[in-house]
């Protein structure tokens, strides 16, 4: 990705325009770069800067942590939602 950013423009392409998709591992990739910038920093691209990733079918959980720190955020998501509509419902 970070080769053809810095050389589309040689083709008639523009940097802007560039989307990516990845499908199974390669979405699992996409979902690594897109949400942490530093892997494409490294090559002076910043991820920001591409029109889009399009991840399919990427894998999520691929280790016991990662399934324990899913199962944290979506207990503390459900609570923070449920405690918000208490808030709001007066209870």
């Amino acid at each position: 990705m970070a080769w053809t950013y810095k050389n589309i423009e040689k083709y008639n392409g523009c940097k802007r325009k560039i989307f990516v998709v990845g499908h199974s591992a390669g979405g699992y990739l996409l979902d690594i770069i897109g949400l942490d910038k530093k892997w494409l920093a490294k090559y002076g691209v910043d991820a920001d800067s591409l029109a889009a990733l399009v991840p399919f079918s990427g894998d999520k959980y691929l280790t016991q942590t990662d399934v324990a720190d899913f199962r944290i955020y979506n207990y503390a998501v459900s609570n923070q939602e449920l405690w918000q509509l208490k808030q709001k419902i007066g209870k």
